[in-house]
């Protein structure tokens, strides 16, 4: 139960903080913009004409006006992220129980199957649950790394609350391809009120270098070793589930492809173990001999039948 706690307790105090904070300074963000409109010939014949920087200061001494209840409503927010995140974790644990039972009853389902079928049914399922366990931890380790990264880099930057950006890129790094690009969008809306552009600028090449090296090799060699995929194959797999289904498919993808590698593998294990890969049926009559290879048994024993049949016939008319 402590784990929603401190998320909350690191992603919702710096988002009311900074909130505060950025309505406060509105109004020096508008006299800025003005002294630079007044510095820029063209940028003050523009404003003499649509009155762009009375328009922005009026808003902006609006939203200081409005500040009770913008904090009102991000605490509203932070409210309804804490309760989405105790239900996630409510899931998460009723998931776990489901898990502990799972092998309960599917023992309980094969019983009524044969024993050698059962078996095999077995092992396979327990090959695709250690394969989606392997995933799962995976992933959380490509996260993490991709946390901590960003948290050195926003250290660096000398950007403001370094700890509940590295967790935003954190928890969206858990959806595969994507969740780097999304966290390093939210991270970049930030820095363009803390260092523009120099600090925007470092962060944008920082997380599109990332991105490409978690995608082509971080994430291809994590995965591949815990569900022991070929790396192309968890690149293809994630490129087609995100087509197909978007998020839910990226996140699905990988695990999907480890399952049926494993059910395939089985599959032909089993066929070549029970000679049906190897079985020859009888040739035709007629149909050619392959080259270096003689009739098959079968059409030999027919072969000799009709002639024993042929012998017997002549005997007699003889």
């Amino acid at each position: 139960m402590l784990f929603p706690i401190v998320i909350g307790a690191i992603l919702v105090p710096p988002v009311v903080e900074q909130s505060v904070k950025l309505a406060n300074n509105l109004p020096g963000y508008a006299q800025d913009l003005n002294d630079a409109f007044e510095k820029n010939p063209t940028l003050q014949d523009a404003n003499e004409k649509y009155d762009i920087t009375k328009k922005l200061e009026s808003a902006a001494e609006n939203l200081v006006g409005r500040l009770g209840n913008a904090a009102g409503a991000l605490v509203s927010i932070g409210a309804g992220l804490v309760s989405s995140l105790f239900a996630l974790f409510t899931i998460i644990v009723v998931s776990i129980f489901l898990v502990g039972r799972g092998k309960t009853w599917r023992d309980a389902a094969l019983s009524h199957r044969p024993p050698d079928q059962a078996e095999r049914i077995r092992r396979a399922t327990d090959k695709i649950a250690d394969a989606v366990g392997s995933y799962v931890g995976g992933a959380l380790v490509q996260a993490t790394i991709a946390g901590v990264t960003a948290w050195i880099m926003l250290v660096i930057l000398g950007v403001p609350g370094p700890l509940p950006l590295a967790l935003v890129i954190f928890l969206l790094d858990l959806i595969p391809l994507v969740g780097a690009t999304l966290g390093a969008l939210v991270v970049g809306v930030v820095t363009l009120f803390v260092g523009f552009p120099t600090t925007t600028i470092i962060w944008a090449i920082f997380a599109i270098a990332y991105q490409q090296f978690e995608n082509y090799v971080v994430q291809p060699r994590i995965q591949s070793r815990a569900v022991a995929l070929d790396p192309f194959l968890v690149v293809v797999a994630a490129l087609f589930g995100g087509a197909l289904l978007g998020v839910v498919g990226a996140l699905l993808a990988i695990p999907t492809a480890a399952a049926i590698q494993i059910a395939v593998r089985e599959w032909l294990a089993t066929a070549a173990n029970t000679g049906l890969l190897s079985a020859r049926w009888p040739e035709p009559p007629g149909a050619p001999a392959a080259a270096g290879s003689g009739p098959s048994p079968a059409w030999e024993s027919r072969r000799g039948s009709e002639s024993a049949s042929a012998r017997h016939a002549r005997d007699g008319r003889g």
